[in-house]
């Protein structure tokens, strides 16, 4: 079998070697006549384009990869590296992310070792092959079993490139993810309302949550993020304004709230045992009623919440770069992603030195967010800040503050807005007086530790019905949101 080879313009072929076909001897033509050897089908590293291209040692095995279609191949002739490292020295901007195919013996997985390493240091993507269990090499399993070998193939390609090859051959891996679950894991928000409203909770995805200062977007978000730290799942929470103190503190709060509603207290006895967050940072514990519901809550985060969730605090310059590194890190020490919080949006922008305008910088920000969120298969939650005009005419997808991107690209968006009659909405005088009296209400009845309805609304859901709105109460005291009318029943024999 003659196998020829073209080392410059396509259809010119100016070396040749010859193979048995009975057995694997090769002969190649005296070097003082045709020179050495060189690389196997060399043009294609010329090529402009940043199609993944697969290096093998033999010809043989390099032909067995370009048996199909979207796939190419160099062989470099046995087990040397430099040949392949001077073609690519040659050539000026090369970007064709390589995959190292050489055999399945040790000599095969040395030079893959070595060439992986020379790669590396050049700068270049490359990534090693995976050999279908019990073969040598390429060309075996091609006789051993052409579709295994098809779709081993088109597996290594999509690693580089998801978006050079026909839907059919992502069907594989489509069928590979959505068998482990991968497509399908959803964590619950902690509020059933809420659940609800977005299909079984949160899954892979940006979400962008809103509402006017002070009305708790951090209180719900940490409470989310802790919900879904003590259920078992990472969760990595980067803080760009609040420090680790005043978040934990919070989440005892909410725990001493909690523990004297199932306790069955009357609201005087609430008022004088729970903690506010003030009170945790300020060691305001005097009764031993206080002390006792402290320890509980304090032990009880330390079980759950605390065990799983990682806040990162205070930083300066952090960026969607620095978020997307953060991720990768803690994947890379903990063997899994974790579901990112972050609080809040604007912030990531400041430390965006480009001379783009706010809202350039933002819709680089989100989009950068949105890549995370599906590169590693995780929801990304977002807290924005609304734009002013917006907190007495009702919140909508523009008021999330420089809003053009996020209306398109995240994939679901919350606004937290008090829960109204009907006849306090619109825009008349006598809407807006009531209005006006249903807030002056809930801040009284704020102040006193008192739970008021607040909606939810999903302004844009890709999961579930948009439009649609989950009412909760929210105790702000103590840094709590429950479902409506939560009611636990009392603990027997507990005394305050």
């Amino acid at each position: 079998m003659l196998i020829p080879y073209s080392t410059g313009k396509e259809g010119v072929y100016n070396y040749y070697i010859t193979r048995s076909t009975e057995g694997k001897e090769y002969r190649k033509p005296k070097a003082e006549t045709a020179g050495s050897e060189p690389l196997y089908n060399l043009p294609a590293l010329h090529e402009p384009t940043d199609a993944p291209l697969f290096v093998t040692e033999g010809q043989i095995d390099a032909l067995s990869i370009m048996e199909y279609e979207h796939a190419d191949a160099v062989a470099v002739g046995g087990v040397g590296i430099n040949k392949l490292l001077q073609a690519i020295e040659g050539i000026e901007g090369f970007q064709r992310p390589l995959i190292i195919a050489t055999d399945a013996d040790e000599r095969g997985k040395e030079t893959c070792r070595k060439l992986l390493h020379e790669l590396k240091g050049r700068a270049i993507k490359a990534a090693a092959y995976e050999h279908i269990d019990g073969y040598k090499d390429i060309n075996d399993e091609l006789n051993a079993n052409r579709d295994a070998l098809e779709r081993n193939i088109y597996r290594h390609i999509l690693q580089f490139d998801k978006n050079s090859l026909p839907a059919r051959y992502k069907m594989q891996e489509f069928l590979h993810r959505i068998k482990e679950g991968r497509n399908a894991k959803t964590y619950s928000t902690g509020l059933k309302a809420l659940d609800k409203a977005l299909n079984g909770g949160l899954r892979e995805g940006l979400y962008c949550i809103g509402a006017m200062s002070g009305f708790g977007k951090t209180t719900l978000v940490l409470q989310i993020a802790d919900t879904i730290a003590a259920a078992g799942d990472d969760v990595l929470y980067i803080s760009l304004e609040m420090s680790a103190d005043e978040l934990t503190a919070k989440s005892i709060s909410r725990r001493t709230y909690r523990q004297c509603i199932e306790y069955g207290a009357s609201r005087e006895n609430l008022l004088a045992i729970a903690r506010t967050t003030l009170d945790v940072l300020r060691c305001d514990i005097a009764t031993q009623a206080q002390s006792k519901t402290f320890m509980e809550a304090a032990t009880a985060y330390t079980e759950h919440e605390a065990k799983r969730l990682y806040i990162v605090e205070g930083m300066q310059g952090v960026n969607a770069a620095k978020v997307r590194q953060l991720v990768k890190q803690h994947q890379q020490r903990h063997g899994r992603p974790p579901v990112v919080f972050i609080d809040y949006m604007q912030l990531l922008t400041i430390a965006d030195t480009t001379q783009n305008t706010d809202k350039q910088k933002m819709d680089a920000a989100i989009k950068a967010l949105k890549d995370i969120s599906r590169d590693f298969k995780i929801p990304v939650v977002a807290i924005s800040s609304m734009n002013r005009a917006s907190y007495d005419g009702g919140l909508n997808m523009a008021s999330f503050k420089e809003s053009g991107n996020i209306e398109y690209t995240a994939d679901v968006l919350l606004a937290l807005e008090a829960a109204i009659p009907d006849e306090c909405k619109g825009d008349t005088k006598e809407a807006k007086k009531q209005r006006l009296a249903v807030f002056k209400k809930n801040n009284a009845r704020q102040r006193h530790g008192e739970p008021v309805e607040v909606d939810i609304k999903i302004l844009k859901c890709r999961t579930a019905a948009p439009f649609t709105t989950a009412t909760v109460d929210s105790c702000n005291m103590f840094n709590c949101f429950m479902d409506c009318k939560e009611e636990a029943p009392a603990r027997q024999g507990f005394k305050f």
